[in-house]
């Protein structure tokens, strides 16, 4: 799959994302050219997943749509806070379109949300809805209920929960955080209120972040899917609205220098550079914790978030810088 950030601008701060203000800020976007070079240049790919920013912002996102799935399945991530005749024409238009869908806890945009999605009920279209945690218990109690809430009004529209976890942007430190109250507290409620609704998770998760016996109720208990005891996250990478490559969304800016995607000569090159990158990053810095055995509650080690580790290798950097 080729993730293709078409727009800089977004109309909510989520807490956890991965574009900063400075890329929401930068007021850009690719126009109809250069998305019909994109897909030519992602021949072969099975999927294009559209976002941003927010993509539903795009002034050309229904033409742009039409097009794309003329080749390739299509995925567009919103926070579907948009105009409400435009998605009404997107979903009519183009229905096989899949949702990965983001929720706010914003009362202000609560109800523009709601009316949306009710849109997607109108349509039958299905969509995943997810959150992504934040070890703050009252943002994420708040974004669980809401979340459930949604999936328990519209269960037949709802068919995934995607669940994420904040590492590495927590309060802008890199932390190795067990998750498993937040995880398990979602889990319950929803086998409770919507048992019919699949979970899963973005990515693989560090093993400290869930620990074993978690992470064992998780897959017996509530059939969590995405959980990966060894590095199984294949390359995911985004072409950024100045044609920049990002891998994986969460990497730390500078990591990979690809300034423009025609650096290679299609999707396939460029995704197995980043394979051989990521696999020889991590066999060069493997992650290395550095709690107290005292302090910590898993005695199992293993990082495998080529993210988490890549900013904590940075950190471990700077402090080494402030030593000396």
């Amino acid at each position: 799959m080729v993730n293709v950030s078409i727009i800089s601008k977004c109309n909510n701060n989520c807490k956890y994302c991965f574009q900063q203000d400075s890329y929401h800020q930068l007021n850009m976007m690719l126009n109809y050219s250069d998305i019909e070079d994109i897909l030519l240049w992602s021949k072969g790919s099975s999927r294009i997943a559209y976002l941003g920013g927010e993509p539903t912002l795009h002034p050309e996102i229904l033409r742009i749509l039409k097009r794309t799935r003329e080749e390739y399945r299509v995925t567009v991530f919103s926070n579907i806070l948009t105009d409400t005749k435009l998605l009404d024409q997107i979903l009519s238009q183009c229905p096989d379109i899949s949702w990965l869908v983001n929720t706010t806890t914003r009362d202000e945009l609560k109800d523009l949300f709601d009316e949306n999605i009710k849109l997607f009920n109108k349509h039958n279209v299905k969509m995943s809805i997810g959150i992504t945690l934040m070890m703050d218990s009252e943002y994420d109690m708040r974004s669980i209920e809401n979340m459930v809430r949604i999936g328990k009004m519209y269960p037949d529209i709802v068919d995934h929960y995607r669940l994420g976890l904040a590492t590495p942007f927590h309060k802008n430190k890199v932390e190795l955080l067990c998750y498993d109250e937040p995880v398990l507290k979602f889990c319950e409620l929803a086998k409770k209120e919507t048992p019919s609704i699949r979970i899963g998770f973005d990515c693989p998760t560090n093993m400290c972040q869930i620990t074993p016996g978690a992470f064992a109720k998780l897959i017996e208990d509530y059939k969590v899917t995405g959980l990966h005891m060894v590095n199984r996250c294949s390359p995911i990478f985004d072409i950024m609205v100045d044609k920049s490559i990002k891998y994986c969304s969460s990497v730390p800016d500078g990591l990979i220098p690809i300034s423009n995607y025609r650096q290679f000569r299609n999707w396939v090159e460029c995704n197995q550079y980043l394979l051989n990158f990521k696999n020889e990053f991590l066999s060069n810095f493997p992650l290395h914790c550095h709690k107290h055995k005292n302090d910590c509650v898993n005695e199992v080690c293993s990082g495998i978030c080529f993210a988490t580790t890549a900013y904590m290798k940075l950190q471990e950097s700077e402090q080494e810088e402030v030593t000396v």
